[in-house]
């Protein structure tokens, strides 16, 4: 997210135009800078990898600015079906406006270093999944069988349960770490009611299966109270908070960033699926609207990227020549880097 609308900024100052596409965009907001692009209204589409999930453009040329993702825990490269999602998005253009045009799309990198990376993917075809590369996820189907099973109803330990018990082992049982994040903040938070003698309506377990799939991110303070405040209202009133409730926290932030006005949707859009009456949702509705177009605002008048961001194009390793993805202040990626410290070290033994 931030190299994108760094990106952008470095681009505006050379005169083009950009788009920008990432996760945390709303469709709409999303839909909208597509359709810039689509109008000539931009350039350039920036984007994460995100754009290789369904985007049809007329785009001519993929330019990967890095080869290389975070997944949550560490840098790892693009898999060979990241790389063909993405690179496939050049060569649309040969279908702009239905018309085939018999151009060829393009892909390159910025990086020397990542070339090889770039045409080992593309010289071969897509391998087949194996079947054990299938993924089970739960569903209250499941969550009801175990909780008769195991005479409980804390979904914390249902939930451990149906990933470690399988009936056939060419499947992987899967439970997402925001789903178990979210049940254990649950769980906690039930006991802690429970002590305080707070607890007037014990939830559900389709009450607290359902909030724990809400998308929310619990690393984030708001979504975190916000989260805990809908645990408590079940637990206490035995019914979700009011639009009033819900939003009272919210009407005083300023909405001066890309990143607040994300935040912020996130919880709308949480509510949106508590909401049971026609006043619920429309509340709902149009407070999300608003929310992205300030966001699309923002977008245009190029704000996002962070104020301590160093507008350049991302640095390449001295040593294996990748890009490292952003403007970095050393030579060596952090790979290159530690295997030089491991050299070093060994020398010194």
């Amino acid at each position: 997210r931030d190299g994108v609308l760094r990106t952008k900024q470095l681009l505006r100052t050379s005169g083009l135009k950009a788009s920008v596409i990432y996760g945390g965009l709303s469709p709409e907001v999303r839909r909208a800078e597509t359709e810039k692009f689509r109008l000539g209204e931009t350039d350039v589409v920036i984007a994460t990898d995100a754009i290789g999930m369904g985007l049809n453009l007329p785009i001519r040329r993929i330019i990967f600015l890095e080869t290389q993702k975070y997944n949550g825990e560490e840098v790892v490269d693009l898999s060979h079906s990241q790389f063909l999602q993405i690179a496939g998005r050049a060569g649309r253009y040969a279908l702009s406006n239905g018309v085939v045009t018999g151009e060829t799309g393009l892909a390159a990198v910025i990086g020397q270093g990542d070339l090889p990376y770039l045409q080992r993917a593309l010289s071969k075809d897509m391998d087949s999944l194996p079947l054990s590369s299938l993924v089970a996820e739960p569903l209250m189907l499941h969550i009801n069988v175990l909780s008769e099973e195991l005479k409980t109803d804390d979904l914390v330990d249902i939930l451990d349960a149906f990933t470690y018990r399988s009936s056939d082992d060419s499947i992987r049982r899967y439970i997402s770490p925001s789903l178990s994040e979210a049940a254990a903040c649950l769980e906690d938070y039930l006991l802690e009611l429970r002590e305080e003698d707070a607890l007037e309506y014990p939830m559900t377990l389709h009450q607290k299966f359902f909030l724990s799939r809400l998308p929310l991110r619990l690393n984030e303070d708001s979504h975190y109270e916000f989260f805990r405040s809908l645990i408590r209202s079940f637990a206490i009133r035995g019914t979700h908070l009011r639009p009033e409730e819900a939003f009272q926290h919210l009407d005083h932030v300023e909405r001066v960033d890309l990143k607040a006005c994300e935040l912020e949707r996130g919880l709308v859009t949480a509510y949106l699926h508590l909401s049971l009456t026609e006043e619920e949702r429309a509340h709902t509705i149009s407070h999300r609207l608003e929310l992205d177009n300030r966001s699309e605002a923002l977008l245009s008048q190029g704000k996002g990227a962070k104020e301590s961001d160093k507008i350049a194009w991302p640095t390449i390793c001295e040593r294996c020549h990748r890009s490292m993805g952003k403007p970095a202040n050393f030579k060596l990626c952090r790979p290159c880097f530690a295997e030089t410290r491991r050299k070093d070290r060994s020398q010194n033994d």
